[in-house]
C-alpha cells in the first residue's frame, strides 16, 4: 500500500524478498509471495511469471529424468505437471511402459494405441501385439511384427527362437 510519495516499508521489504527468491530461481515460492501482495507493484504479473517458470522447471526436470532412465521419477513429475504441454502424453505413455513390465499388456496396449506415435508408443503397440500373436501360436504374423522392430527390447531375441520358417532371412 502506499502512503502518499512513500511506499509501506514492510511490503517493499517483502517485495524484495520475493525479488531475492525469484533471483535465485526458486519459482514457486517467488510467486507464493508476489500473491500474497496483491496488487503492490507489479506483484500480480511477476506471480504469473514465476508460476509459468516453475511448471516449465519441473517440466525441464520431468524430461531430464525420462532421458536419463529415472522413469519412475520422471512419471512422478510428469503427473505433477497435469495438462502443462505434452505432460499428460508423457504420463499416460510411461503409465503404459510400467504397465507393459509389470504384464498388464491390455490395458497398456490400449494407452499406446491412444498415443499414436508418441515417442514409441507405435513400436511398443506393435511389439505387445507380437507377444499376443506369439503366444497363440501365430508366429508368421509376430515375425512380421518382430523383423519390423530392430533393436526394440528382445524383439531380436524373440525373432531368432520362433518356431517355424523364415528364420535364415529375417536375420
Amino acid at each position: 500500500a502506499e502512503l502518499g510519495d512513500y511506499l509501506d516499508c514492510d511490503t517493499y521489504v517483502a517485495y524484495l524478498d520475493a525479488r531475492t527468491l525469484e533471483n535465485s530461481a526458486a519459482y514457486a515460492a517467488a510467486c507464493a509471495a508476489y500473491l500474497d501482495l496483491g496488487d503492490f507493484l507489479d506483484s500480480r504479473d511477476r506471480a504469473a511469471d514465476m508460476s509459468a517458470r516453475d511448471r516449465q522447471t519441473r517440466y525441464d526436470r520431468a524430461l531430464r529424468c525420462y532421458y536419463t532412465g529415472s522413469l519412475d521419477q520422471a512419471l512422478e513429475l510428469f503427473r505433477g505437471l497435469k495438462d502443462y504441454g505434452d505432460a499428460r502424453a508423457y504420463t499416460d505413455y510411461l503409465t503404459a511402459v510400467s504397465m507393459t513390465e509389470s504384464g498388464e499388456t491390455d490395458a497398456a496396449m490400449e494407452i499406446f494405441a491412444g498415443l499414436g506415435d508418441f515417442e514409441q508408443a507405435s513400436a511398443y503397440l506393435s511389439y505387445l501385439t507380437a507377444l499376443s500373436l506369439e503366444e497363440a501360436g501365430e508366429y508368421e504374423e509376430a515375425r512380421a511384427l518382430y523383423s519390423a522392430l530392430p533393436g526394440f527390447r528382445d524383439s531380436f531375441s524373440r525373432l531368432q527362437t520362433l518356431p517355424g520358417k523364415g528364420l535364415e532371412r529375417d536375420l
